[in-house]
């Protein structure tokens, strides 16, 4: 797991001056989520909730095995194998925030 994308820590202040102690977050409205504001992949690895609930790494949702692949330049359309790590399939996301994602994770009830 990359350290730079742990360190990483949303913004004091927006560039519009408001300040995230005195602002909300959608996800902060949620009765699973507690604490100040954090980045995406912070709060799906190493939250409290990430840490009970979860056992996500990076490669759970940017698949491929390699962390430093990256795009091949020229692209080449052809290479249908070819998994560009920083896309992520919205399918994956589905496995938890679908409508019933106790089904899709193969759960017996929700």
């Amino acid at each position: 797991m990359s350290q730079e994308v742990l360190e990483r820590k949303p913004l004091k202040q927006s560039p519009a001056g408001v300040k995230a102690s005195d602002a909300l977050a959608w996800y902060q409205t949620l009765s699973t989520y507690e604490g100040e504001q954090d980045t995406f992949h912070r709060r799906h690895l190493v939250t409290p909730l990430a840490k009970e609930v979860m056992a996500m790494k990076c490669n759970t949702c940017h698949q491929g095995d390699d962390p430093r692949e990256e795009a091949q330049i020229p692209p080449d359309h052809s290479n249908r194998d070819f998994t560009l790590r920083k896309s992520v399939n919205p399918e994956i996301c589905l496995m938890c925030h679908g409508a019933s994602p106790y089904k899709l994770m193969g759960l017996p009830t929700p």
